[in-house]
């Protein structure tokens, strides 16, 4: 940290940068870009979530409605911290897309909550980051409590808020994402008297065995009953194809990648954003040696793809998009969820991170559920005193029965 200076003032940059003093001992910098990568990487380490170049690329292609800042916190004219935000123009009648799960006795309760939540229509800012689930919000460097840390982070909070409505963007509701329940599994925690916490879907992790050297390990490792499931589901897959892509094959089927990850996405019970056209192809460009899109193809024909993201011990399941047409025939996500297991076991990865969703199927292959908290707050005083039992009535909640294939 010594090494790399990291001026609060007198920094070339690229955008405007915002310069306040949170207190006597603080004082913080609110930018649009990353402009001093060297000084933001020196607390990000080896965070690729948190990285300038992860997060700048997000800014070049930004998710449909989203913008980013950043805060730098300075004491002693010392970086000690940086916070990642994302500014979201908000509808939860579209993005719980409640109409969606199917369930004729609940149509009409279905139609009421979806018009109550059709009201939400603002402007929020996220502490974190909406592409990827985890405890990527921010990184504080200072010798002080937890709740002197939770104030810190609230203070940064309300600083880019002002500053928001200077330039007349009103910021309506706050949303601090994503928590571990695990305190063992996290490497920040929040928690702050003006904030409701809200359980949310867990993070589905999928913990390697030492010993797995081949996925035969792996099914070795597997009740008989689920190992014959696997092998049932492989069979469905022989007449497919899988194939890692290169970045001239992403770009030949950029149109069919795209609409197969829109179909997917309109389909998903809650989605925040949609990805630009050409996510996947700017991200293989920029990231090529740590993403990697897989397309399953058919006689010739791409019906699913996936991406992954290897960190050092670590593979990440990003994105993907199939054919629902195809799925049941050849059990399309059943055998993507196989392959990033074979994956994480040909990269000898210590886990397999799967994200939120389809929580079942997932377990059936062996990830854990890992709960997580987010924390919401309204400006409104009156709403923001009744959130949990606003939560508790309108957020859907899914149901699972968790799995364990393996022997014991």
């Amino acid at each position: 940290m010594s090494e790399i200076a990291c001026p609060l003032f007198g920094t070339k940059t690229n955008t405007s940068v915002s310069s306040l003093q949170l207190d006597a001992e603080y004082n913080i910098s609110i930018s649009k870009t990353i402009d001093n990568p060297s000084c933001w990487d020196s607390l990000a380490k080896d965070n690729i979530y948190l990285s300038s170049k992860f997060l700048n690329f997000v800014v070049a292609n930004p998710p449909s409605d989203i913008s980013s800042r950043f805060v730098s916190i300075y004491k002693d004219e010392k970086l000690k911290g940086i916070v990642y935000f994302q500014i979201k123009d908000l509808n939860l009648g579209r993005a719980m897309r409640l109409d969606r799960q199917k369930s004729k006795f609940y149509d009409l309760l279905k139609k009421i909550r979806h018009s109550i939540l059709s009201l939400v229509n603002q402007k929020i800012l996220i502490c974190g980051n909406t592409l990827v689930t985890g405890d990527n919000a921010f990184v504080i460097q200072l010798d002080i409590s937890p709740r002197e840390k939770n104030e810190l982070v609230h203070a940064c909070i309300e600083s880019v808020i002002a500053e928001e409505k200077k330039v007349g963007n009103s910021i309506r509701s706050i949303l601090v994402k994503d928590f571990y329940k695990d305190i063992s599994k996290s490497k920040i925690q929040f928690d702050h008297a003006e904030y409701t916490d809200f359980e949310v879907q867990p993070n589905m992790i999928f913990q390697l065995h030492e010993d797995w050297k081949s996925f035969d390990d792996y099914l070795a490792a597997m009740k008989a009953k689920s190992r014959t499931r696997i092998k049932r589901a492989i069979k469905k897959s022989t007449e497919l194809e899988f194939k890692t892509l290169t970045v001239a094959e992403i770009e030949e089927h950029n149109e069919e990648i795209y609409n197969l990850y829109k179909s997917t996405s309109d389909n998903a019970s809650f989605n925040l954003f949609l990805l630009s056209k050409n996510y996947f192809l700017n991200f293989a460009k920029t990231f090529s040696s740590k993403f990697k899109l897989h397309g399953v193809f058919k006689q010739n024909q791409l019906i699913a793809f996936y991406t992954t993201i290897e960190e050092s011990k670590v593979l990440d399941a990003h994105f993907l998009g199939y054919n629902r047409d195809e799925n049941y025939q050849h059990q399309l996500y059943l055998n993507i969820l196989l392959k990033l297991v074979q994956r994480a076991i040909y990269l000898q990865k210590k886990e397999l991170c799967l994200s939120r969703t389809a929580m079942e199927i997932k377990s059936s292959i062996g990830a854990e559920g890992f709960e997580m908290n987010t924390y919401l707050r309204s400006k409104n005083s009156l709403i923001n005193k009744s959130l949990k039992r606003i939560l508790d009535s309108v957020a859907p909640k899914e149901e699972w029965v968790p799995r364990n294939p393996f022997k014991k």
